[in-house]
């Protein structure tokens, strides 16, 4: 009945009376409680607990004004009596008895299976420690869950990273970075920062971590909306600039920078003023949907920005062999509704003297295949497809419609170690589906990561075709003449800023000379140099919306 009531209500967010069906599902909930106890049904209990929590939050956040109280319900405590203090009680009292409930079971896969299940409530015991001053623990304890989540792709276990570990993989004298890394329990965003020569740390911000988790997520309510709506555009080649979703991007991003209080962690960072661009090493650990958002967008130029998906991650990273080799695969696999697809693989082709699988040759069998030779570089062109919530379901579209599936690539693709990059130039890579995230983000990246491969460029939105292939074609002109991914795609992103129809139009021509006449890519770059040679204001930057550069990401070690 508390399923029935609160689905209900999910599904028809304009009725009048909304709160009420929220409030009975509270009380059903309640009700359900009594007899599905932690001892006697433990997964009904945690689930509806979290449910149960669930609907508290909305009840107080969004109908505070219907909403009482009555503390025989549940026992609570006086001092946490008010009602927006409900749903926090909740998790913390459901993180005790998961606790206890864990303990008693003896099979540690059985116990990893039910813990990646009921992950919130391991969040909320991070908030504990927090609250507690305990730093260290509570970034153990949250980086403990992320590899629990990412552990269906591992071969091995990865559950032991420490804070000393983590300040083991960054401040090696060599290369020292600064890192961020945020937690997002069901009721606190928590940043922790570390830096050279100094110990992990939380970042305490002019906002609660309560205050930054209502405000993120109700920007991602509107954010995630837009953008659902924004990709059901039937022409995908050429979506609606005059969407909301596009002509607001800006001033989210700039909405999104505040929330996180970006300028108060670079303030921390404390870079100089005299900091060339891309020269600071920068590793961002998201959590939740802050995957799925552009934060490399936020931060100043002076940092050159990748990201991990956990710190055991980039420690596997670091154990695996390295093969000295400058070659390069291209699965090509672009189709008509990408025409400046076809000038990205054959220059990326032509920088690298690669190897193609292209056309009706790109099945998955051959891509596997290729994949298991000792290249440097992979790159995708293509479409492709992140499946939530069940991540090992996402494709790469292939040939004769075929594609291969992320469980396809970690099952049967053996060891990617030799690659210090794949690249997949491809809509979709990163992209949400309108459901609720309970465990961490596990897509492309994570999945080519746990192969070994070293680094994926990947993006997190659909761009554009000739945008999306002007950025990645700049990005390997500049890994080719020796820049590292992280500080190639920020150059790139900059070079991409500034072009106007006239600088384009000159650099079009020095490929032409470079492209097989009449071939589709020569086509294609000849066609859109006479569409921008017809643009009036030649002289006026083209792509300076982040819409066209800020998708781009950076995940791995460089």
């Amino acid at each position: 009945m508390g399923m029935a009531h609160f689905s209900y209500a999910k599904a028809n967010r304009d009725l009048n009376n909304l709160w009420l069906y929220f409030a009975n599902a509270r009380r059903e909930f309640l009700t359900a409680l009594k007899t599905l106890t932690a001892e006697a049904f433990p997964k009904w209990h945690f689930q509806i607990v979290r449910e149960l929590a669930i609907t508290s939050s909305l009840l107080a956040r969004d109908f505070s004004e219907w909403y009482f109280h009555p503390l025989s319900d549940l026992a609570i405590p006086d001092s946490e009596a008010p009602p927006s203090r409900e749903a926090a009680y909740l998790l913390r009292q459901g993180s005790d008895e998961l606790r206890a409930y864990l303990a008693k079971i003896p099979d540690s896969e059985q116990r990893q299976e039910f813990l990646k299940d009921f992950s919130d409530f391991q969040q909320i015991s991070v908030d504990q420690f927090i609250e507690r001053g305990d730093a260290s623990q509570a970034w153990e304890l949250a980086e403990k869950g992320r590899n629990v989540c990412l552990s269906w792709m591992q071969s091995k276990s990865f559950d032991t990273a420490t804070a000393e570990t983590f300040h083991q993989l960054f401040q090696s004298p060599q290369a020292p970075v600064a890192a961020i890394y945020w937690h997002c329990s069901p009721s606190a965003l928590n940043a922790f920062l570390l830096q050279p020569g100094q110990p992990l740390r939380l970042f305490n911000s002019a906002t609660s971590a309560t205050e930054r988790h209502v405000a993120f997520q109700q920007w991602w309510e509107e954010w995630n909306r837009d953008y659902l709506d924004y990709r059901q555009a039937k022409d995908k080649a050429n979506p609606d600039p005059e969407h909301p979703w596009r002509t607001h991007l800006p001033e989210r991003l700039t909405q999104l920078k505040r929330l996180l209080d970006i300028d108060g962690i670079v303030a921390e960072l404390s870079p100089p003023d005299s900091a060339e661009p891309y020269s600071i090493p920068l590793v961002l650990f998201p959590h939740k949907e802050l995957h799925l958002v552009p934060l490399e967008a936020l931060f100043p130029n002076c940092f050159a920005i990748t990201r991990l998906p956990s710190v055991q991650t980039g420690l596997a990273l670091h154990e695996e062999p390295r093969q000295s080799t400058t070659a390069l695969l291209s699965l090509e696999c672009p189709t008509k509704d990408l025409p400046m697809a076809f000038f990205e693989a054959a220059a990326i082709r032509y920088l690298y003297a690669a190897t193609a699988l292209e056309g009706d040759n790109a099945t998955p069998t051959a891509t596997l295949e290729h994949l298991k030779s000792a290249y440097r570089y992979c790159h995708f062109t293509g479409h492709s497809l992140h499946e939530f919530p069940h991540p090992d379901r996402s494709l790469l579209y292939l040939a004769k419609g075929e594609s291969l599936t992320l469980r396809q690539l970690v099952e049967e693709a053996e060891n990617l170690s030799s690659y210090d990059l794949v690249s997949l130039s491809a809509c979709e890579t990163g992209i949400a589906r309108d459901t609720d995230f309970i465990t961490e983000y596990v897509g492309w990246a994570s999945g080519f990561l746990a192969m070994g491969a070293k680094c994926v460029a990947s993006s997190l939105w659909l761009v554009r075709s000739d945008a999306s292939a002007l950025l990645m074609v700049r990005f390997y002109e500049l890994l080719r003449e020796g820049d590292v991914p992280s500080v190639a795609r920020g150059k790139a992103v900059a070079w991409l800023r500034q072009q106007t129809a006239n600088s384009l139009i000159a650099w079009y021509d020095v490929w032409l000379t470079r492209l097989e006449r009449n071939s589709r890519a020569f086509l294609a770059l000849e066609r859109r140099k006479r569409q921008q040679s017809k643009i009036k204001e030649r002289d006026t930057p083209l792509f300076d919306d982040p819409y066209f550069w800020a998708a781009l990401t950076v995940v791995g070690l460089d």
